[in-house]
């Protein structure tokens, strides 16, 4: 990155910080969590993760990779997962990554019990912390979510937030890791249904909302994502969750990245 490109990009990034309620320390922490990310000289030096403080006493850890401070902002700012939902005592978050979405229910519904399923042992050490800055009451299942239980290659990337058990594209390094299947999720938790899934799984969501699916009839609301690189998009949403009672709204489009966010209720819940 030239130095051209850094002035450019320090001013939004620190309007952003202002706009997610960000003190001026903090918002120095933001800016300089994506700076740092472009500095391959400076990465030895870089702390770990910044610990930035959102309004409400939130804490929030964003390592200086240049992809967690843009996760923090399309859920705080953008508010990409936010629904409108009462008595919610259970959530599910699969695809937790490093707890940002946890994070936001966990300030939406205070009362809620979490499950976080991630894979990826360097998101979920940031999400460990995420719960324990927090006081976030979180079980923390290392592994992927899968139709069935067992083990499955994990395709890694460059980015830290597109690891999938259904890759974009070809991968040359892969982690093999321990697969759940929700209703074993389900029974390790003691819980009878979830009150709201958050999904995140980088293309998988096809394959989970298709095999071994019946678990789909505990579930009242959800809000994730479908990935057009598996040619998965709101349509198949709706088909697919459509026998389960399910409501399916579009949240957003990404034509870009071919990135939906829905949501879906179910009424016979």
């Amino acid at each position: 990155m030239n130095i051209a490109t850094s002035i450019a990009g320090a001013p939004s990034l620190w309007t952003t910080g202002g706009r997610l309620g960000l003190n001026p320390l903090d918002r120095v922490k933001y800016v300089l969590s994506w700076y740092l990310s472009r500095r391959t000289f400076l990465a030895t030096i870089a702390p770990a993760y910044f610990i930035v403080r959102l309004p409400g006493g939130i804490r929030a850890p964003i390592r200086p990779n240049g992809v967690d401070r843009g996760t923090l902002a399309d859920i705080f700012e953008r508010r990409l997962y936010d629904v409108n939902a009462a008595g919610v005592r259970r959530v599910l978050d699969l695809g937790a990554n490093i707890g940002a979405a946890t994070l936001f229910f966990a300030s939406r519904f205070p009362e809620a019990e979490f499950a976080c399923v991630e894979p990826f042992p360097g998101n979920r050490a940031v999400l460990r912390e995420t719960i324990k800055l927090n006081r976030i009451r979180a079980t923390v299942f290392e592994g992927a979510v899968g139709t069935g239980a067992g083990e499955a290659d994990l395709h890694l990337s460059g980015n830290a937030d597109s690891f999938s058990l259904t890759p974009a594209e070809a991968s040359a390094q892969k982690l093999r890791v321990r697969q759940f299947a929700v209703p074993e999720l389900l029974a390790a938790l003691g819980w009878d249904e979830i009150d709201l899934l958050k999904i995140d799984i980088e293309g998988y969501e096809k394959t989970l909302f298709r095999g071994n699916n019946a678990w789909l009839s505990r579930v009242r609301v959800i809000v994730g994502e479908a990935h057009g690189h598996v040619g998965y998009g709101i349509d198949d949403v709706r088909a697919d969750l459509a026998p389960f009672g399910f409501q399916v709204t579009l949240k957003s489009f990404d034509a870009k990245n071919g990135l939906t966010i829905f949501e879906a209720r179910n009424g016979s819940a």
